[in-house]
C-alpha cells in the first residue's frame, strides 16, 4: 500500500548553548529538536533509530558522531506507492540497449487505457499508482540512449508536454510492454 513520511531533525551537542529566543522562534523550524552527548553509543542509536523510522526501515545507520560535532541536521523523505493496476508479468524478450547490445530480459504488460504523447518518435504515458499519482514513462526514440535523452532535454519537455496535454492523443486502449524494473532510491534495476 501508500506510505508517505517527511521528518527533520536537529541534533545539537549538549556543550552547546541554546540561544535563548530558541523557543519562541521554534515553531518557524519544521523539525524536532534533540540535546545529545556527540560521539556516545547512546546518541549514535538514537539517530540510527529516527533514521530507520522515519524511511520506513531502509536506512538502518545514521553516520557516526565522533564528540567534536557542535549541530547535526537529519532530513528524510520516504515514499512508498504501487501501480492501481498489477502489470503481469511477460515472458523473457530480447531488449537492445542504447549501445545496440542485446540482453534478454524479463518484460511486464499492461492492457489499460493510457493517454499517450508521441514526439520526435519517442513516447510517453503514465500510469496511475495506489496513492492516485501518477508515474510517467517517456520513452526515448529507437537508438537514443536515455541518458542522451534526458540530457538533451528531449525527455523532460516530452513529460512537461504530457503534463500540460499538449499535444497528446485521447485516451486509447494499449498494450504496454517494457522491460520488468524496480525503482528504489538507490536507482533503477532492471
Amino acid at each position: 500500500g501508500f506510505r508517505y513520511s517527511i521528518g527533520a531533525s536537529l541534533w545539537l551537542n549538549e556543550s552547546v548553548a541554546l540561544n535563548d529566543a530558541y523557543p519562541e522562534k521554534a515553531p518557524t523550524v519544521p523539525s524536532e529538536l534533540q540535546r545529545v552527548k556527540m560521539g556516545t553509543d547512546k546518541t549514535n542509536k538514537q539517530m540510527s533509530t529516527w533514521l530507520s523510522d522515519n524511511t520506513g526501515r531502509l536506512f538502518k545507520k545514521a553516520p557516526e558522531t565522533h564528540g567534536e560535532e557542535k549541530l547535526i541536521a537529519l532530513c528524510a523523505l520516504y515514499l512508498k506507492d504501487a501501480w492501481s493496476k498489477d502489470f503481469s508479468i511477460d515472458e523473457r524478450h530480447v531488449f537492445t540497449n542504447a549501445d545496440s547490445s542485446q540482453t534478454e530480459a524479463e518484460f511486464i504488460e499492461s492492457c489499460d487505457d493510457y493517454r499517450l504523447l508521441e514526439r520526435n518518435n519517442s513516447l510517453t504515458f503514465a500510469s496511475r499508482l495506489t496513492s492516485g499519482c501518477s508515474m510517467i514513462v517517456s520513452v526515448p526514440p529507437i537508438g537514443m540512449s536515455a541518458e542522451s535523452y534526458v540530457a538533451n532535454g528531449d525527455a523532460w519537455a516530452n513529460i512537461q508536454r504530457y503534463l500540460q496535454e499538449e499535444d497528446s492523443l485521447p485516451f486509447i486502449e494499449c498494450d504496454i510492454h517494457m522491460p520488468k524494473f524496480d525503482i528504489s532510491s538507490n536507482g533503477v534495476r532492471l
